[in-house]
């Protein structure tokens, strides 16, 4: 008990710098924004006179410098003061305590479905793998879980409200109905039945992934090895050994997705157990004639045939750095052939980069532009044939020039992402110490932030641009590369070879940079293609809600426009939803054949 209790007070005593650096940034963040609530609240009555402006001024305590209002803001937080709501005339703490019952609801209903159903589902696929049935469940999983979920709303409302007429469409419960008891149970229970829906598919298959990959890493354990040994059925196995040895993992994933914190473009092998890093040289005072994971790194290479000094010593002659990365490279894209997934992944995104080249020409002229006939039906019209939208838009030339937003946003927020990621997962690893704490504090307080949340606060800040939105999108997914390069270094640099890097005296930034940051990148290369799945829908999901570059074409703003119309054009948001659907999908089957090229995945089980 005593220790419980001083682990708890030491969490508690580490949390506190990360509250206050999410406070903090908070704070800077809306005073960064044009204007205050005053003249918000002015412009919703139609304005005021300066008297009036200035009175609400002094009654917010917005005449104070800078350094007084980030006092008043941390001393109201202190006392549990929200604020007062301009917007609803109501304090921000009734709103929250309103709100908070049907928001627990949802989410409670749609975890518990998920992760019942999809951890049985996930026990199926992975109790006999590679089998017709884990393959075609990995299968259904995979798509599902690529489905954008505010487009997977709108196609259960299209399907279930608008066509079928079966669910209402909005609301917790019938207005003005006066059930009571049982009947207004069932009255909440019918309207929550879309909802719950659509988020419970979306995590079902993130448990099923989950434990599919969780039984796959148990297979070969030991005591595995040992119950199969004695003769226990497979059933029993399954059930009382593998199945329970995965449950934490989807347990730990049922909180977070409570939470709000279900980070889908984190792989599911190093959710369970990390990236599997080989240790180079372990135990022998050598480097190893391999590289840390799966094949030679394109900075490493073979010892020379003293085989007493690290492969990047100045003691050793190399091939010109060009050709190492070259070679590297091509050996990587020979892995990703071989398999599969990495196979039409490939193919998706070079047919989605090829529309994308193509736009200007297929279509040219400005895809904004009015073409033809408002809300046209697709293949009614050759020069349209996918139609247009209620402006008269052509849909083909807002599909394709939308595919060179969303590859270009989800490519350039992952690259700043990765090297912001991996530049402070390096220098904290490698720094250690004072250094290490600080950073990593930094790290936590940007990832208990959702991180559509931040971008959603950072452009509705800071305003609408594509540079913006792609600073926004990078700053919600730099924690998870960092936290992941850190581990990395931090297993690397107690290798032997490092060791012999410092003995034969070579500078620690070219021991961190040559040595280290190579052995550690693979991983994290891995986990750059979820990084770029949960770019592309991210952007598409500001720009669904209006918070996208009005000015350009995107996949986001078509599913937005088509709503107003969903009773007699559904095509409107069909059509650029299974556009997203099938890149995210492309970009998450190439992921899993990156991470099998570069050595990270779980393998299979016999």
């Amino acid at each position: 008990m005593k220790l419980a209790i001083l682990l708890l007070r030491r969490r508690a005593i580490s949390s506190l710098p990360v509250l206050l650096i999410v406070v903090i940034f908070t704070f800077f963040l809306l005073e960064s924004a044009s204007g205050d609530a005053v003249d918000a609240y002015l412009g919703s009555i139609g304005g005021g006179d300066a008297a009036l402006r200035q009175s609400l001024r002094e009654s917010y305590g917005l005449d104070h410098s800078m350094l007084a209002r980030l006092w008043l803001y941390l001393s109201s937080l202190a006392r549990l003061d929200l604020g007062w709501s301009v917007a609803f005339d109501r304090p921000v703490g009734a709103l929250i305590a309103e709100r908070l019952p049907n928001t627990l609801l949802l989410m409670g209903s749609a975890t518990a479905l998920s992760f019942g159903f999809g951890s049985a589902l996930g026990i199926l696929a992975g109790a006999r793998p590679g089998s017709v049935r884990d393959r075609m469940l990995s299968i259904g999983s995979l798509i599902v879980y690529a489905i954008p979920s505010f487009w997977l709303g709108l196609v259960l409302s299209i399907a279930f409200s608008v066509k079928l007429r079966w669910f209402p469409i909005a609301g917790i419960e019938t207005i003005a109905s006066g059930k009571t008891g049982f009947s207004r149970a069932l009255d909440i229970s019918d309207h929550l039945v879309l909802p719950v829906g659509a988020l419970a598919l979306i995590y079902l298959a993130l448990f099923l992934r989950v434990m599919r990959a969780g039984m796959g890493q148990v297979w070969r354990l030991d005591f595995v090895l040992f119950a199969r040994a004695k003769g226990l059925s497979r059933s029993r196995i399954v059930l009382r050994h593998v199945a329970r040895k995965c449950a934490a993992a989807a347990r730990h994933h049922a909180r977070a997705a409570i939470g709000g914190h279900a980070r889908r473009q984190r792989g599911d092998r190093e959710c369970l157990c990390g990236p599997r890093l080989r240790a180079p040289g372990a135990g022998s005072g050598q480097r190893p004639r391999r590289a840390a994971v799966d094949g030679d790194h394109p900075h490493q290479r073979r010892a020379c045939h003293c085989g007493q000094f690290p492969r990047r010593s100045r003691l050793c002659r190399a091939r010109p750095a060009h050709r190492r990365f070259g070679g590297w490279c091509m050996s990587r894209l020979r892995r990703i052939l071989s398999t599969p997934e990495g196979v039409i992944g490939l193919a998706i995104l070079v047919i989605l980069l090829l529309f994308g080249l193509l736009a200007p020409i297929v279509s040219p002229g400005d895809p904004l532009r009015i073409a033809g006939r408002a809300l046209l039906p697709p293949f009614t019209d050759p020069a349209f044939p996918l139609g247009t939208d209620r402006l008269g838009r052509d849909v083909l030339a807002g599909l394709l020039y939308g595919a060179r937003t969303s590859l270009a946003v989800g490519l350039a927020a992952a690259f700043s992402a990765m090297i912001l990621g991996v530049c402070v997962g390096m220098v904290a690893g490698f720094a250690g110490g004072i250094v290490d704490e600080a950073l990593m504090r930094v790290v936590d307080a940007f990832q208990i932030v959702p991180a559509f949340l931040l971008a959603l606060a950072f452009v509705s800040t800071i305003g609408v641009s594509t540079s913006v939105v792609v600073l926004a999108i990078a700053l919600g997914a730099w924690a998870d590369p960092a936290r992941l390069t850190r581990a990395q270094v931090l297993s690397i640099r107690e290798q032997d070879y490092v060791a012999s890097a410092r003995v034969i005296g070579m500078h620690p930034a070219e021991i961190a940079f040559r040595e280290i940051l190579p052995n550690a990148l693979p991983p994290v290369l891995a986990l750059s293609a979820t990084i770029v799945a949960g770019a592309i829908l991210t952007e598409a999901a500001l720009s669904f809600l209006g918070l996208g570059n009005p000015n350009i074409a995107t996949w986001g703003s078509m599913i937005a426009e088509g709503r107003s119309v969903l009773r007699s054009a559904a095509y409107l948001s069909v059509i650029p939803g299974a556009a997203l659907a099938v890149t995210v999908l492309g970009v998450h089957l190439f992921s899993e054949g990156l991470g099998k090229a570069l050595g990270n995945d779980g393998g299979r089980a016999a």
